[in-house]
């Protein structure tokens, strides 16, 4: 749904999984960089990084880019995202579920089985499951934007993960396991392929007398703070406006 979103999450987990050291000699910056493309992808990398500095040591973090560069990249662009975000809203999972059965269902659906089948598959790389795991389960537990937007992209560097480990446990694995995994990613496949072929084939055809003004995006309530924020919250560096969508409804200026 969202391959803007994914492509810097595959990237920053490609990087570290392909040279873990030099990765993390520029993590930071990566991070920042990160940060401009996809928000909430970039808050998700942090449990990836840090365990990856915990693995390497502290000390191979502390690199002129990631001490004098990555601060000058990313303190403007915080400033710059995180105004008028007060109006998105923010829940924990529990209050927006309808049962624990239903968030069980989930994430047994969306990673746990999947998880459990490659760990029965492939023991080499544990602790990286494990955190890939931990971290999808963690993060479920907060929605944040109006049809949780959150989860969407804070999870796609950790699924990226069991995307690789499951492709090297294909290869390394015999027997049983291998044939359960490719049962599991075979099922899994179904509904993507329908995607796939229902994106070719629908006959889709842009509006093109419709104004982004006009757009469900800016014109209906829910999503209305989430991609445009009131004039009386848009701020100022050195007084230059950090530009944004303005929200002109009653609740701001025109």
């Amino acid at each position: 749904m969202h391959p803007q979103h994914a492509i810097p999450a595959w990237l920053a987990v490609s990087m570290l999984l392909a040279d873990r050291r030099l990765t993390l000699h520029y993590g930071l910056v990566i991070g920042a960089l990160i940060l401009m493309w996809s928000p909430l992808v970039a808050v998700s990398l942090i449990p990836l990084y840090a365990w990856a500095t915990i693995k390497e040591g502290p000390k191979i973090v502390f690199t002129p880019a990631n001490v004098i560069a990555a601060p000058l990249i990313a303190l403007p662009l915080i400033f710059y995202l995180t105004q008028g975000t007060t109006a998105i809203p923010f829940s924990f999972i529990w209050e927006v579920v309808a049962s624990f059965s239903e968030l069980l269902m989930f994430w047994l659906v969306e990673f746990l089985v999947i998880a459990l089948v490659i760990y029965y598959a492939y023991r080499a790389e544990n602790q990286l499951l494990l955190l890939s795991a931990s971290s999808l389960l963690c993060l479920s537990l907060f929605s944040y934007g109006v049809i949780n937007d959150f989860i969407m992209r804070a999870s796609m560097p950790y699924i990226s993960i069991l995307a690789i480990l499951a492709a090297k446990a294909i290869v390394v694995s015999r027997g049983i396991p291998r044939i359960l995994l490719i049962i599991c990613l075979s099922i899994g496949a179904i509904p993507v392929v329908i995607s796939l072929f229902n994106g070719i084939t629908y006959q889709y055809r842009i509006d093109k007398s419709v104004s982004f003004g006009e757009t469900t995006v800016v014109n209906e309530s829910g999503f209305q703070h989430q991609h445009s924020i009131a004039l009386d919250d848009q701020r100022t560096l050195l007084g230059i406006p950090l530009m944004r969508s303005h929200n002109t409804g009653n609740d701001s200026k025109n």
